[in-house]
């Protein structure tokens, strides 16, 4: 069966509902990736210890322990989370696997996320636009034509036949 057969088939749905929707999808997906402070668009990452460390992509030194992750910002420093601007000591608190909170600083944005357990602090640079992508389809439609073959394998003691990458199959 083809895909085009399957738009005449009457237990599939309106292939014209479905493409629509992934086209939505895919649009979506491709404006995330594209974004400048993507996670594409990291080009630091700095894992935090109890001992406070000043890296020269972010403001302030950093340092995590029991109550979260804590930034130190020198004067003149300042970043802005959740639209307020802070100076001095700020503390991220403890912050949930997976989570995450972004700072501003200038330009540039920092994450300050969990990830595998440790606490890290990644920036991304600013500057990512693109993703090279494949396209989702082509003018005809959808996809390549493809065919397939059944695999065949070595039985005990008969000729080795190759595999489709052209080595020996045992």
């Amino acid at each position: 069966m083809t895909v085009q057969d399957q738009a005449t088939h009457p237990e599939v749905a309106d292939l014209g509902d479905f493409t629509a929707a992934w086209q939505g999808w895919h649009a979506g997906q491709e404006a995330r990736l594209a974004d400048p402070h993507a996670f594409l668009a990291i080009t630091s990452l700095h894992w935090l210890t109890e001992t406070p460390q000043r890296f020269g992509d972010a403001a302030g030194a950093w340092h995590t322990g029991p109550d979260g992750v804590t930034v130190e910002l020198a004067d003149g420093e300042e970043l802005v989370i959740g639209g307020a601007a802070v100076r001095g000591r700020y503390s991220f608190g403890v912050i949930p696997e997976l989570g995450g909170v972004n700072a501003g600083w200038g330009d540039a944005v920092i994450e300050v996320a969990k990830r595998g357990g440790h606490d890290i602090v990644r920036r991304p640079s600013g500057c990512h636009t693109a993703t090279p992508t494949c396209p989702a389809r082509n003018e005809d439609g959808f996809g390549a034509q493809l065919s397939t073959e059944p695999w065949q394998y070595r039985r005990s003691g008969g000729p080795a036949i190759s595999s489709p990458c052209g080595r020996p199959a045992y």
